[in-house]
């Protein structure tokens, strides 16, 4: 997660978690990271991680106002798997 207002973010990595601040202003594109600058597989992994959340989902079974309570809509332009 990265708070552009504030400038820094954080960075888990399964072991550790580190306090992340990116160079300069170019490294971000709509709040999101420059595609460049990410892992070579990450789009793939994103591409399957949206493929698994459309499969489990129940389109009957939606609950917004659960998943506002979990996550507030104002970070679900973040999430992959809220993304067309």
């Amino acid at each position: 997660m990265y708070d552009t207002r504030r400038g820094y973010g954080f960075y888990y990595d399964l072991h550790k978690v580190e306090q992340i601040t990116l160079p300069d202003e170019s490294s971000l594109t709509d709040g999101k990271l420059n595609p460049e600058l990410l892992a070579q597989d990450e789009a793939l992994f994103q591409a399957l991680w949206k493929g698994y959340f459309k499969a489990i989902s129940i389109k009957e079974r939606k609950n917004l106002r659960q998943q506002r309570q979990h996550m507030p809509a104002r970070f679900w332009h973040i999430l992959p798997e809220m993304q067309g």
